[in-house]
């Protein structure tokens, strides 16, 4: 009976230590678990924090800091050609003052947003796109010359300028000026900016 009393506490103190074994493994895998969850919450809130300081709120183009940014890497001398070369296109809506004036910011806003959902349509996934300005954007247009951005940018003027909107019970004409400007192999991106601003000033008259 002694030697049965023994190995039966031994059994059972076995059994209790398995048990507190697998509620430990069981509560480290729910923490591993809850950790890798968190990981991945973390990144993706991060990414998603980093994605909207990128973007202009109301147009989701790249706001001016962003795109400026990007078009540096891309644009600068000594930089090897891709294709065609790229060409920037600035678009400038006419009277915006007028606009919010006769219509009110809200109105403003409202053709600033539509804007910029006709240029994030148009540009392929390539190209950059982005708000630089309070009516102004800025379109950079990888491997595409002089000629084709032209084109890009007669299409996207005649479009917002046929097209009435609905504002309030009023309809209201919108257009658009439009500076181009192809890149040289020896010059920075404020260079092509500069050279485009150009071109939308003389648009603009």
């Amino acid at each position: 009976i002694y030697v049965g009393t023994q190995v039966w506490c031994k059994c059972n103190y076995t059994a209790s230590v398995m048990a507190a074994s697998f509620r430990i493994i069981t509560t480290l895998c729910a923490m591993g678990s809850a950790v890798v969850l968190y990981v991945m919450l973390g990144i993706d809130m991060a990414s998603s924090i980093q994605r909207r300081s990128q973007v202009d709120s109301m147009t989701t183009l790249l706001n001016k800091h962003t795109f400026e940014m990007q078009a540096k890497m891309l644009i600068s001398p000594g930089r090897a050609v891709e294709g065609r070369g790229h060409s920037l296109v600035l678009c400038d809506i006419d009277h915006f003052k007028a606009i919010n004036d006769s219509h009110g910011h809200a109105a403003g806003d409202i053709v600033i947003k539509w804007v910029g959902r006709i240029l994030s349509k148009t540009v392929r996934q390539s190209d950059l796109a982005g708000r630089v300005g309070g009516e102004e954007f800025a379109l950079l247009l990888r491997d595409c010359d002089d000629a084709d951005a032209a084109s890009i940018a007669e299409a996207l003027r005649s479009v917002i300028a046929d097209h009435m909107m609905d504002i309030g019970r009023q309809k209201v004409m919108v257009t658009a000026s439009f500076g181009i400007a192809h890149a040289h192999p020896d010059e920075n991106f404020t260079e092509l900016f500069a050279r485009a601003d150009e071109q939308l000033y003389r648009a603009k008259k």
